[in-house]
């Protein structure tokens, strides 16, 4: 069975969704919504699908010399996040992605000596690297005693950074 680009981007769509409303492994059973210190740092996983504005000259010139069209360069993503504790309010973040498409092209304007179209395959990856500061505006918890800490329900912050893309 073949499936078409839009079912699965729709397939895949539906499955990040699904994945981000499951509750994460370490909620189920950690006991009573506290733990015994505060935490060093964090893990973020996503996976989606990246579809880039393609407006610069080199995706103009692709889409002028090859048959692409407006999602040629729309693909699957994975990324990550780590999160690094500095202090009570402020911590390090690290980012890094992947995106990638693969798909068949032939040139719009020129055919091989037996008057056949020039086909060929065209991939596009992104890869951001970034990273960043993050400001709480709250404490994001606090602690009970010397043995628990407790996670605020609601933990504002501020963010800024920058990165890298290949």
């Amino acid at each position: 069975m073949v499936l078409g680009r839009k079912t699965f981007m729709h397939a895949a769509l539906a499955l990040s969704c699904a994945v981000g409303a499951a509750p994460a492994l370490a909620q189920s059973g950690s006991g009573d919504g506290y733990l015994f210190r505060r935490p060093s740092g964090g893990l973020t996983l996503r996976v989606g699908v990246a579809r880039p504005t393609a407006d610069s000259r080199v995706f103009s010139f692709a889409s002028e010399q090859l048959t692409l069209g407006d999602n040629a360069y729309t693909g699957f993503s994975v990324a990550a996040d780590l999160d690094v504790t500095l202090s009570s309010r402020l911590a390090l973040q690290f980012g890094t992605a992947l995106s990638a498409r693969e798909t068949g092209s032939e040139y719009r304007d020129f055919v091989d000596n037996n008057d056949l179209p020039i086909e060929q395959r065209t991939s596009f990856r992104r890869a951001p690297v970034t990273a960043g500061l993050r400001v709480y505006l709250t404490e994001p918890g606090r602690s009970v005693g010397r043995l628990a800490w407790v996670p605020s329900k609601f933990a504002p912050y501020i963010a800024g950074g920058g990165g890298l893309m290949y």
